[in-house]
Formats: structure tokens, sequence, C-alpha cells
């Protein structure tokens, strides 16, 4: 019977072991030389220790979350341990706390870097703090309603309703107590605009007539001899100014006659 029981502490012995063996071995494996980073949060959500840390939300897993803690300013640290040295998390990188489905699975970081590409790029130096993207939450954004609408009393409120009111009130007087006016005005209007319309369309037949050389004035335009007469007219306008520039006096005294 003694023999018995010794058997079978030593099984429970050696089982609790094995176990423990196994966790130990499996965080050295999972930690391996990897290294950490700080990122600072105002409000994280459901987000717990041991989530992953997922580059680009691609499901791939770069590290974990080792630790989280509250900082002396009442803000929120949580410790990355990134195993995957390979991965560039250069300057500009967000770390924003995502969820799993539609909002109802578990929470995870996503590291987003700036751009598409790394190349050339170096990551963050191990240790580096910095600050997170906060994850939406209706809870704070109803906070933030409920906080707003503490700076107004009920007076203030009700204050600004009434003169709202008057105000409502006093536009409906006046458009009634000028209703005909109003009416009149939008009639001269629209007669003004009926006005105008009929005179752009005249003068729209006029320009057209004379395009197609009908009528005096088109007839003048598209008669050749009168772009010849003005032509020449420009020509010796050209002369005499010329003359004019040379020998002003040609002004009082008559040109002397070239023999």
């Amino acid at each position: 019977m003694k023999n018995k029981i010794k058997l079978g502490i030593f099984f429970i012995i050696t089982f609790i072991v094995f176990i423990g063996a196994i966790i130990l071995l499996g965080k050295i494996k999972l930690k391996g030389d990897g290294y950490r980073l700080y990122v600072d949060y105002v409000f994280i959500g459901d987000l717990q220790e041991n989530g992953k840390v997922s580059y680009r939300g691609g499901g791939i897993q770069i590290g974990f979350i080792e630790k989280i803690s509250i900082n002396p300013d009442g803000t929120i640290r949580v410790t990355l341990f990134i195993t995957d040295r390979n991965v560039i998390i250069p300057e500009g990188t967000k770390f924003s706390i995502q969820t799993v489905g539609l909002g109802l699975g578990e929470k995870y970081i996503m590291v987003s870097p700036p751009s598409s590409t790394t190349t050339g790029m170096t990551s963050i130096p191990a240790g580096t703090v910095v600050k997170g993207v906060e994850p939406f939450s209706i809870e704070t954004t109803l906070g933030s309603i409920g906080d707003i609408g503490k700076d107004f009393s009920f007076q203030e409120i009700s204050t600004v309703i009434t003169n709202l009111s008057q105000t409502i009130n006093m536009i409906t007087e006046i458009i009634g107590t000028n209703e005909g006016n109003i009416t009149a005005s939008i009639s001269n209007v629209s007669e003004t605009l009926a006005y105008v319309n009929k005179i752009a369309r005249d003068l729209s037949y006029v320009i057209g007539d004379i395009e197609k050389g009908n009528g005096t004035i088109g007839a003048i335009i598209k008669d050749p001899q009168v772009h010849t007469n003005f032509n020449e007219i420009v020509d010796n306008l050209k002369i005499f100014s010329q003359k004019l520039k040379d020998n002003p006096s040609i002004l009082l005294f008559r040109e002397a006659e070239k023999k």
C-alpha cells in the first residue's frame, strides 16, 4: 500500500515538473533573442497580456504583449516583445489597438509602418517609448459629449431656445407683412431677366447677320475694297507719324517740295 502511494506521488511530481518544463521552454523559445518596445496609451479597452502583435494586420505575428502597467502620470504602458528581428519597424510606425472580427474577438496590437516599403529604413531602437493610437470607444465618446453638456446650464440652454424662437417669429412676421412687396420684387426680377434674355437674343441675331454680310455694316465689313482702303489709311498714318517725329515743324510750315 505504501509503495502505491509513493508511486502515485512520484507520478504527480513528475507530471508537474514536465508541465512546468514545457511552459518554461515554450516561453524561452517564444522570446528567443528579441527586443522590447514600450507603447503608451490613454485607453486600451480590453487589451490583455500575452495578446499578439501583428504586422499590418495581415495575421503575421511578430511578437506579443509581455506586460501592461500604469505610468506615474496615469497613462498605460504596454510592453511589446518583438521576436522577429528581421522586421523593420521605422520611426513613424503606428501601434494601434485592433479587434479580431467585428469587434467581438480578442484585441491585439497592429504595427503599421509609415510607407508600403521599408527598404533602406532603420528599425526603432530597442527600449524606445512611443505613443500608441487609441482605439475607438463608445463610452469615451459619450463621456466627451456629456462633459460638453456640463458646460451649459439649463438656464443658458433655455435662453438660447427662447432667442431662437423669437428670431423665427420675427422673420415670419417680416415675411407676412411684406409679402406683397416680396412678390412684386420677384416679379420685377423675372421681367428684368426676360428683357435681358430678349436683348441677348436680338444681339445674337445682329451679330449673325453681320458675319453673313447682311445689312449695311455687314456689307462694309465683308467688302474687300473697304479692307484695302482701311489698310491704305493705316499706312499713310504711319508715314505721317514718322515725318512728324523727324520734323515737328511741318505742323506749322509746309514741307518743302523736293526737286
